[in-house]
């Protein structure tokens, strides 16, 4: 049994690099640790680190789509469409049931809610503060047209068994324990439950 799989969202440098230092931050602490990434900065990736297995991942120009669109007040489906977010979810499932992980880390990883669910395996989230509810200053005006979006995820969170839906956008990323990896300064937050903690830059 692994103790990690971390699983960083494919589009971006930053999130792969991020959960490579956390994963030999991990492996320091004497913890079995895997990163399932294929995006494109897989040779990047420590080789005795990575999990090949995400296949089908976020599209591109589907996702830079969905930004330019909220931009300018319109709302797209970051996956593209439903179909494609199912197929991710059935192949994070596929890769946990694998690897069998004690526990899974997500970083901006808008999917592993309901892999995680659906297998029930604890759920770590690590992402930016602007990408929480906690964020003190969240555009009413963008969570109110994001709110399409996260009906077409409830559709799929009930496919995969899960009887909670999420109220917004912002409550995709809410884990089980929630690491919040920015600055008080630069993104302030308004005051954590106890299943969050601000662990600043990484």
């Amino acid at each position: 049994m692994l103790d990690a799989l971390v699983l960083p969202h494919n589009i971006g440098l930053a999130h792969a690099m991020r959960s490579q230092v956390l994963c030999k931050e991990l492996q320091r602490r004497n913890c079995s640790v895997k990163l399932a990434y294929g995006g494109p900065y897989a040779f990047m990736v420590d080789p005795n680190l990575r999990f090949d297995g995400i296949s089908n991942d976020y599209d591109v120009a589907d996702y830079a789509e969905s930004l330019r669109r909220v931009n300018s007040g319109q709302v797209q489906f970051p996956f593209g469409d439903k179909n494609r977010l199912e197929r991710i979810v059935e192949t994070e499932i596929g890769i946990i049931t694998e690897l069998k992980p004690k526990v899974v880390i997500g970083d901006t990883r808008l999917s592993l809610l309901i892999s995680a669910q659906a297998t029930s395996t604890p759920y770590v989230s690590v992402t930016n503060s602007n990408m929480t509810p906690y964020y003190k200053i969240i555009p009413l005006r963008h969570a109110a047209r994001a709110q399409k979006t996260v009906e077409m995820y409830n559709e799929v969170l009930a496919e995969f068994g899960s009887k909670k839906q999420r109220k917004n956008f912002y409550e995709i990323l809410v884990g089980n324990l929630n690491l919040i990896v920015d600055l008080s300064e630069f993104m302030p937050i308004k005051r954590l439950p106890n299943t969050a903690r601000f662990v600043g830059p990484m």
